[in-house]
């Protein structure tokens, strides 16, 4: 996808700067052409670092904590922020203007550890951690030891993704795509009801 910060859209035109300076950004005041569309979904991506000596990230988390306390979105409607891996982020501020944090976990203690801290630095950012998934769980042992640790911290599991070795190779291959709206293409539904 494009940075909004540094690259032109299509054609060469760059973002009206001053959708950033408006009070309140609707979903639809975002320009097509920094949006991919796929069954009544859309992705916006923000601040990715895409080549050598692109500088600090700060600057695309001020941009992603701007955005995200100005967009304001109707009665059905949900945005779900994707953040990097780990914890900087929460010391950026882009988790003010969010309802809830969910924490992605992987079976390690380092994982476990950084959920229990995931949840102090959000309730200093003013928001909750609503819960832990636990990603990448290889068996029934790993996934009981994972709860234990879990449990022992009062940190909430609502679900449960299993790894699957027939697709783990492949996910490997996709992590190296770059996320462009003419690449993107989606297979079946993410989205149910509604």
């Amino acid at each position: 996808m494009r940075n909004i910060r540094t690259s032109s859209a299509p054609g060469g035109r760059e973002p009206d700067p001053a959708l950033l300076k408006q009070e309140r950004i609707r979903v639809d005041d975002i320009p097509g052409d920094y949006v991919v569309r796929r069954n009544g979904l859309r992705l916006i991506a923000v601040g990715k670092i895409h080549q050598a000596l692109e500088g600090c990230a700060c600057p695309m988390g001020a941009l992603s904590r701007g955005f995200l306390k100005r967009l304001t979105l109707a009665e059905n409607q949900m945005a779900i922020v994707d953040m990097e891996a780990g914890i900087e982020h929460l010391g950026r501020g882009i988790e003010t203007s969010v309802d809830a944090v969910i924490a992605v976990i992987e079976p390690s203690m380092e994982s476990v550890t950084m959920a229990a801290k995931v949840r102090e630095l959000a309730k200093a950012a003013g928001t909750r951690l609503a819960g832990v998934i636990a990603n990448k769980i290889s068996s029934d042992e790993v996934e009981r030891h994972l709860i234990s640790e879990l449990n022992k911290r009062q940190l909430h599991l609502p679900a449960v993704v299993h790894r699957h070795e027939e697709i783990a190779p492949v996910l490997h291959l996709l992590a190296t795509v770059p996320l462009h709206p003419a690449r993107l293409r989606t297979h079946g539904s993410i989205y149910e009801g509604g």
